[in-house]
């Protein structure tokens, strides 16, 4: 039996946040690891199938990312950037749906990060030229940052 302590919602964000910084700093094994502990804790919790997706996204995997995403609950909180990220799987494999998920995702979506996400997709050339205006010269990222650990579905 797992120690009521390691049950705590705290603890379990904090893994999840550590999960959510493996995976931005390109520690996919790390990630994946504590992934799998956070899955022993909350065997329940769907959406974590999210963190799996994003992994496989940053390895280039991205047929097996677009089937973990389209698995997804489209009932989850977040998912919205579930939909974003699948937009930017399907453009990375020339799939020609990727239009329409990342419009549909303009058009559903309330979350700040899915939205920046179909925009830069559907208009490079404004994010381009958005960042130009601000005087930065370094190139966009090819994968939005995201800060997953404050998800709030991940917190049950």
């Amino acid at each position: 039996m797992i120690d009521p302590q390691l049950q705590r919602k705290d603890f379990v964000s904090g893994l999840v946040g550590l999960v959510s910084l493996a995976v931005d700093r390109e520690r996919l094994d790390d990630a994946e690891t504590l992934l799998g502990a956070v899955r022993q804790l909350r065997p329940k919790v769907s959406q974590l199938d999210f963190f799996e997706a994003w992994i496989a996204m940053k390895r280039g995997h991205w047929i097996d990312a677009m089937r973990t995403l389209r698995s997804l609950d489209a009932t989850a909180p977040e998912w919205s950037i579930a939909r974003a990220f699948l937009a930017y799987c399907q453009f990375a494999t020339s799939d020609s749906g990727w239009r329409a998920t990342a419009e549909d995702v303009l058009q559903t979506s309330t979350n700040p990060e899915a939205l920046e996400m179909a925009r830069t997709l559907l208009n490079p050339e404004d994010a381009e030229s958005s960042t130009e205006a601000a005087g930065d010269t370094t190139p966009a990222p090819t994968l939005l940052p995201l800060d997953l650990s404050q998800m709030a579905y991940m917190r049950a």
